[in-house]
Order: structure tokens, then C-alpha cells, then sequence
């Protein structure tokens, strides 16, 4: 089987956690040919990578080159996977290519086995179990692949999130100063004989939501989705924050009974300053920790 998605990323610092900048030769890997390739010439070993995406966890990744194109300087590369606390994990694998010392020297598969902490992510537009292949030392200055299967063995059902962002289901904007705390759910629509000013909490459907002078202190912002969630998206458009001391401090997810504080977050936003992914670090039990509407 074809892989899913093949990205080459030339990298000259640390990657976002959901990256989406890079070359896609999916299509010249996948399409059968000979003569289309994607060529890693001269990849570094310092922010360069391949991301390789597959729609099950696989257990091999068999390469082929444009004959004479192959890599012959001596580098040992490293095949990591995405693993259920949201780090790059070494899949110590066997590396088939290697010919004398130079991985991708040569038509291969490189093999390991699969682990159990192996989970989906998302990256590059594409939900899926994703694979990360760094060099150890910088390639030769002509290598092209022309060919990448994927291999698998029998595998445990597994629930892979389509891809597709989806809105949040309803979003609350807790304003402190309004001295009055508003605990459970609340209708989109209040009721007519009620007013947001009422209740302490000012609701919007999940098109925009005005946070203008949200205080560090007590302010908090509340949204839920049907499901657990690794990351949410926010996009402030031309209504940016300018302060630029400003960052995301924490954020909490719901047990049902109470909020507890995600282990770490990372903020691509650089405080809503512009659009960006929030990615939550999750710890194992956070990710299939069920939460009803899991509200953050």
C-alpha cells in the first residue's frame, strides 16, 4: 500500500507542534512512475525532516530510488512516532536501506514493531498516524525517492478523527467583574425575560466572540466540543491582540465534576497576537479521559 502523505520539511528552527509548511510529494511517491520522485538532496541533519503519514500504524516503510540517486554519505537516520502523551518517539527500527553506513543507500524497507502508545495526529491538513524520518548526518546533494509502501499487520479498531476542524459547539465568555458566577450550561438563545448582564456570562454562537480587555485574573473563556480534543485553532483576524505581553496562561479541561489543568499547553498564537494552533500536551489518561461535552 501507497502512504497516505509524504512531506519534506527544510526547517531552519524548532517545528510548530501541528506543522503545515512544507513540500508535499505525496503524488510523486505514490503515482507508480519511475519517472517522478521526491528528492531530499542534500536534507540536513539539523530542522530538516520527512513526515509520512499512513491511515493504520504500520510496521514498514519500503523505499525505492531513481537508480544512481541513491544516498551514499554515511548517516544513520531515525523513524519516530507520535505516542499518547504528544511526543516524538524512536521506533528503533531495522533500516533496510542502508548500504554501507549511508541510510536510503539503497532499495529497502526499514521495519519495527509497532508500539501500543501509537496514536493518530494531525498535521498538514491530514488526520492519520504520522511518522517523522530525520537524517543523522546530511545527505548526498542528489537523492530521489521514487516509490514508498507502507506495511501493517493485523490491527485493533481504531477511531481516527476525519481531518476536517469542526466549530466549537458553544463558547462562554466569563467577564469577573459582572461579580456574579454562572455554573452549569446555558442556551445559546436566553430565554427573553433574561439578559446576559443577568446571568454573568456573555454567550455566542461559534462564528466570533469578542474578548476585548479580558483580565488576567478571573476572566475565563469557556468552549466544548463532543469529544476529547488535542488542539483548537483560533483565528482572531484583523482584530488581533496588541498587547504583547499577553500569552495563554492554562487551560483546563472538564471531568464532569470539576476543571482540572491540562499538563502543558503550547501557544502558536503568541497570545491571539495572530491565528494559530493551541496544542494541548495531554498526558496519557487525559487523552481517553471521557468528559461529558468536554468542555474546556
Amino acid at each position: 500500500n501507497y502512504v497516505q502523505k509524504f512531506v519534506k520539511v527544510v526547517g531552519s528552527g524548532a517545528l510548530p507542534s501541528i506543522p503545515s509548511v512544507g513540500v508535499d510529494y505525496t503524488k510523486e511517491v505514490t503515482d507508480g512512475l519511475t519517472t517522478t520522485f521526491a528528492v531530499l538532496d542534500a536534507l540536513d541533519n539539523g530542522y530538516d525532516y520527512i513526515f509520512i503519514c499512513t491511515p493504520v500504524p504500520a510496521n514498514r516503510l519500503t523505499w525505492a530510488f531513481v537508480a544512481g540517486h541513491e544516498n551514499a554519505t554515511g548517516s544513520v537516520g531515525t523513524l519516530s512516532y507520535m505516542n499518547n502523551a504528544s511526543t516524538w518517539t524512536d521506533t528503533e527500527e531495522t533500516d533496510g536501506t542502508a548500504a554501507s553506513g549511508a541510510t536510503l543507500g539503497q532499495a529497502g524497507s526499514m521495519t519495527w514493531t509497532s508500539s501500543a502508545t501509537e496514536v493518530p495526529s494531525y498535521m498538514f491538513g491530514v488526520s492519520g498516524f504520522w511518522y517523522r524520518w530525520a537524517p543523522g548526518t546530511t545527505l548526498d546533494g542528489e537523492v530521489e525517492v521514487t516509490s514508498l509502501t507502507y506495511g501493517s499487520g493485523f490491527q485493533n479498531m481504531h477511531n481516527v478523527w476525519c481531518g476536517i476542524p469542526e466549530y466549537a459547539i458553544e463558547t462562554k465568555f466569563f467577564d469577573y467583574s459582572s461579580t456574579i458566577y454562572q455554573t452549569g450550561n446555558l442556551p445559546r438563545t436566553l430565554p427573553t425575560t433574561v439578559t446576559e448582564a443577568e446571568v454573568g456570562v456573555t454567550l455566542y454562537s461559534t462564528d466570533a466572540i469578542t474578548i476585548n480587555g479580558m483580565a488576567a485574573t478571573n476572566d475565563k473563556l469557556y468552549f466544548n466540543s463532543p469529544y476529547p480534543i488535542s488542539a483548537f485553532y483560533v483565528d482572531p483576524g484583523d482584530s488581533c491582540n496588541t498587547t504583547a505581553s499577553t500569552t495563554i496562561n492554562k487551560v483546563y479541561h472538564g471531568t464532569g465534576a470539576d476543571f482540572t489543568e491540562i499538563a502543558s499547553i503550547t501557544d502558536e498564537t503568541a497570545g491571539i497576537s495572530h491565528s494559530g494552533w493551541v496544542t494541548l500536551n495531554k498526558t496519557a489518561a487525559e487523552r481517553i479521559a471521557a468528559q461529558p461535552m468536554q468542555f474546556l
